[in-house]
């Protein structure tokens, strides 16, 4: 079991939130992460200069993003992350996109429907491929990707980034 904490703080509503779904997703090499510090919920990411996120397409709930605990025997807890998204072309392009990502580590950032959250996956251990799958007779024969924690680490943290931040990293990406 992972050391005890103490909680702080209150937790409010807000009745304007609630909106649900991913309205644009970056995929970022772990490779061109230079640091990740996180404090007090909110990270900061540095990526190498060379490092260009890649855009992905969330049309339709063609993304999403889940987190469950997970329980460290002698460590504290964290989460497991997991993000989802879909492949709709079918060009060589995407061919060599997926043929890429089967052996990548990537973290990802998604801008949330709701206005003004910033979210960051994977980014102390980055995600791995945990599923592909594709059917020609179903689901448009788009292929579906999912990304998870490494099952040989702890876990990740919940984080958010900043407006700033993402407006840097889009940009980066073209």
């Amino acid at each position: 079991m992972g050391c005890i904490s103490n909680i702080t703080g209150a937790i409010t509503y807000d009745c304007l939130g609630g909106a649900v779904g991913i309205a644009d997703l970056l995929l970022i090499n772990y490779s061109d992460v230079q640091s990740v510090a996180i404090n007090a919920g909110e990270a900061t990411i540095t990526l190498v200069v060379s490092a260009k996120p890649v855009r992905v397409a969330s049309i339709r709930k063609g993304a999403n993003a889940t987190e469950a605990v997970r329980s460290n025997e002698n460590a504290p807890n964290a989460l497991e992350q997991t993000v989802n998204f879909t492949v709709y072309k079918k060009t060589k392009v995407e061919a060599d996109f997926v043929n890429t990502i089967i052996n990548s580590r990537l973290v990802a950032v998604a801008k949330m429907v709701e206005n003004g959250i910033y979210r960051i996956f994977g980014p102390n251990y980055g995600l791995e491929v945990s599923a592909l799958e594709e059917s020609a007779n179903e689901n448009g024969g788009f292929t579906a990707i999912t990304l998870s924690t490494p099952e040989n680490v702890l876990g990740e943290p919940r984080a958010v980034i900043t407006e700033s931040t993402w407006n840097t990293l889009v940009a980066k990406a073209g």
